[in-house]
Formats: C-alpha cells, structure tokens, sequence
C-alpha cells in the first residue's frame, strides 16, 4: 500500500496560487480536488491535486478566451501593465 503524506489546505491552496478561502468555495461547489476527511479535518493526495490541475490544462469557459501569457504579451507588442508598457 502506497503511504504517500497528505496535505492540509493551506498546502493545496499555496500549490494552486489560490486563497484559503478560494479553496473553501470550490469545495463547497463540489469544484475542488477529490479530499478525504479525517474528522473534521480535510486532506489530499498530492495524484488527487495533480489529476485535477491536468483535467484543468487547455479548458476555457464557454465564450471566454484563455488570457495570453507575460510572454505573449510581450512577444505580441501588447502593453503589459505589470511592466508598464
């Protein structure tokens, strides 16, 4: 039996660059990565978080376009406010 450690939700919120309570939201729309409960505490598997973040990759919101990468902005001429143009 593979044992691999489980991770709070403050871990799992750092590794998607969400918020505590940006994580509490998608796990009450039933959004969030596959958990267990230990009492009241929740934990996940880090394959759980992974396969979640990989169902994600490439999806996009029905009439929503995905947002072009720092790169890409750069690369297409487009002003960037984080660098000021």
């Amino acid at each position: 039996m593979d044992c691999e450690p489980m991770m709070d939700a403050r871990k799992v919120a750092s590794l998607l660059g969400i918020s505590l309570r940006t994580l509490d939201t998608l796990v009450a729309r039933g959004e969030a990565p596959a958990f267990i409960r230990i009492g009241q505490i929740r934990r996940w598997r880090m394959a759980e978080v992974t396969a979640w973040i990989e169902a994600r990759l490439g999806t996009v919101e029905p009439g929503h376009q995905p947002l072009p990468s720092p790169a890409g902005i750069r690369a297409a001429g487009m002003p960037s406010a984080r660098f000021g143009g």
